[in-house]
């Protein structure tokens, strides 16, 4: 059932920001408890700033992070502005997840420095490829909730 887009635009905003950073937000604390206790650089590739023109080396992590989590919140928006179109949520839920994972690809060739995983690093997509489904999980998850919450009012 299709509900007017501009029905609540506080509710809208609200959801996008909450839809973009605790997926986003898990994302990178998974990613990385991973690089620490296993070694696997993917937190690292996750932040990696260094190909991008003016903002090439070295970035403090907070800036990263707060890059990442800006994309995040984009993706949020957008998947608010699905569940304004569906009542399933599960299904954009898991392919915004997973959209990112053939990013892998030009993350780890774009890379100026040899700190992020190389390409044939196959533990490393395989970390990639669970954290961005549980990214797309977790996004389905507060989906749900939020149109069992919604149904509510």
């Amino acid at each position: 059932m299709s509900r007017p887009f501009f029905e609540n635009g506080n509710t809208l905003v609200a959801r996008g920001f909450a839809f973009g950073l605790v997926p986003g937000a898990a994302l990178a604390l998974f990613f990385k408890a991973v690089e620490f206790f296993a070694g696997s650089r993917v937190y690292t590739l996750l932040l990696n700033v260094d190909f991008i023109p003016g903002l090439g080396g070295d970035q403090p992590e907070w800036f990263e992070l707060t890059l990442h989590l800006a994309v995040s919140v984009l993706i949020g928006f957008l998947y608010a502005i699905l569940l304004r179109c569906t009542e399933k949520p599960w299904l954009p839920g898991i392919l915004l997840g997973i959209s990112p994972i053939p990013l892998f690809v030009p993350l780890t060739q774009l890379a100026v420095s040899a700190k992020t995983p190389v390409l044939s690093d196959v533990t490393a997509m395989i970390w990639w490829i669970a954290g961005h489904l549980l990214y797309g999980v977790i996004l389905a998850v507060l989906g749900t909730k939020a149109l069992r919450a919604s149904k509510k009012e």
